[in-house]
């Protein structure tokens, strides 16, 4: 009697670690830890893909220096991108003088990537920050 309680036991563990692993996977509850990707994350959600949302004022004070900027963008995950490391249509952001900032935010069922636009002012202040998310491919 004992052993089949220990291995009952051991089972709900199981069950109990392995639902939330599939939680995670599904929901990505890191997203919604640092306040830039949570923004980004649930106001993209009901637009669809591809479709821009602002970031400033909402997250970025305007003329917020550069380095703020970048260090909320760092801390968050995402990556300064050359030119040759964007997605076509993108390119056209850094010709234009913007900063371009990428980073992944898959989840089970789907792959996506999560970019941010930045302008900055002569004075190296962010006068304009959009951010967009893309699906790269579903299960």
């Amino acid at each position: 009697m004992k052993k089949l309680k220990t291995i009952g036991i051991i089972l709900l563990l199981l069950l109990v670690t392995g639902g939330l692993y599939i939680s995670q996977a599904f929901l990505r509850f890191d997203l919604m830890l640092n306040p830039i990707n949570r923004h980004v994350h649930l106001a993209t959600q009901g637009i669809g893909f591809g479709k821009r949302i602002s970031l400033v004022p909402e997250l970025f004070s305007p003329g917020m220096p550069m380095s703020e900027v970048e260090k909320g963008l760092l801390n968050a995950g995402f990556e300064r991108r050359r030119r040759d490391q964007v997605w076509q249509p993108y390119q056209i952001e850094i010709d234009s003088g913007r900063r371009v900032y990428r980073r992944e935010a898959d989840a089970i069922p789907c792959n996506m990537v999560l970019y941010v636009f930045a302008t900055f002012n002569e004075e190296g202040g962010i006068s304009k920050g959009e951010a967009v998310r893309h699906e790269r491919g579903c299960l």
